[in-house]
């Protein structure tokens, strides 16, 4: 049979991550204090970077700090929306107005293209006649030098240039160690780094490694030598409580008791432990895969009641009390 993989987060290579589907995802929570601060300051701003780079799911992560007019009423009735559009926007608020896909304006023909730049600049220049007191655009490089033309409207400068960060090396770092607890395995940091390096933090590549790394190892898993040992094991509870209650908190060597030592052979056997070379007593769980593998898809079937959540860290510390909301739900 198929090996059953438990539900867990993903990587997203394409496409924007919305903010509630964090948790579904494997993501670095975007550090835009500065691009937000210059938002509520009234300011024109630019978000541009590299295609793929996490503009759009930097953006809506900046929009939730605001005001959302998404659910204004517009089922088709013209007056319920001005009312609804009325309650949601006071007086004393300020409007923003946000593009994210601005740069298709340079396929406009070159009136709409004018009118349309002619427009955010008079917005700008005078905002005593309106409330829409920023307008943010997120775009590839090319929109920084988009230049109408004509003699009626100047090139697009009235917005302030704001680069979209790549990850940083710690996030990186922390980024895959979020991935490598979630499945229990351990990554070597100099692979870590490689992969900043080798990205220079291009948050979609870096992703996209993360994408490899997860495929790779779920094909190995799927392998007829793994599914026939993940079938065996969940039918011996036995072998399986020996497992469970000394190997699989490390991955170092542990001395089995008389009364258990068929149970610990009968592993051995069927690769899950490796034995001592030395004393026969002695084994540990045989690598780190087949301790991720035993944790995703052998563990859930025998013991269904194990916990469906990751055990409550924080900053390398189980936080106890945390460990105790989760018994008791």
């Amino acid at each position: 049979d198929e090996v059953q993989i438990v539900k867990r987060r993903k990587w997203k290579v394409n496409d924007t991550i919305t903010p509630d589907q964090y948790n579904k995802y494997f993501v670095v929570e975007p550090k835009l204090d500065e691009f937000i601060d210059k938002i509520k300051n009234s300011q024109y701003l630019l978000l541009y970077g590299l295609r793929a780079s996490g503009k759009s799911t930097h953006i809506m992560y900046a929009m939730q700090k605001f005001l959302d007019f998404t659910k204004t009423n517009l089922n088709n009735d013209l007056k319920a929306m001005w009312i609804s559009l009325y309650q949601l926007l006071k007086p004393q608020y300020h409007a923003g107005i946000v593009n994210n896909e601005f740069n298709q304006i340079i396929y406009a023909s070159d009136e709409i293209r004018n009118d349309c730049l002619g427009a955010i600049r008079f917005l700008k220049n005078d905002k005593r006649y309106h409330i829409i007191h920023s307008v943010v655009t997120a775009d590839p490089f090319s929109i920084r030098y988009l230049n109408p033309k004509g003699n009626y409207t100047s090139s697009f400068n009235v917005a302030r240039s704001f680069p979209n960060p790549n990850f940083t090396k710690e996030e990186v770092a922390n980024l895959y160690q979020d991935y490598s607890s979630s499945i229990n395995i351990n990554i070597d940091a100099s692979i870590i780094s490689d992969i900043y390096n080798k990205t220079n933090g291009h948050v979609r590549l870096v992703c996209l490694c993360g994408c490899a790394i997860d495929e790779d190892l779920n094909r190995i898993i799927q392998y007829s030598t793994f599914t026939k040992m993940v079938s065996i094991l969940k039918k011996s509870k036995a072998p399986m409580d020996l497992l469970r209650s000394q190997f699989m908190f490390d991955l170092e060597f542990h001395n089995v008791t008389p009364s258990d030592i068929d149970f610990a052979n009968f592993l051995a056997a069927e690769g899950a432990l490796h034995p001592h070379e030395k004393y026969s007593a002695k084994f540990k769980i045989s690598s780190s895969l087949i301790h991720a593998l035993i944790l995703q898809c052998v563990i859930p079937s025998v013991y269904p009641d194990h916990p469906k959540v990751d055990l409550p860290y924080q900053n390398g510390i189980f936080v106890t009390i945390n460990a105790l909301k989760e018994v008791v739900k």
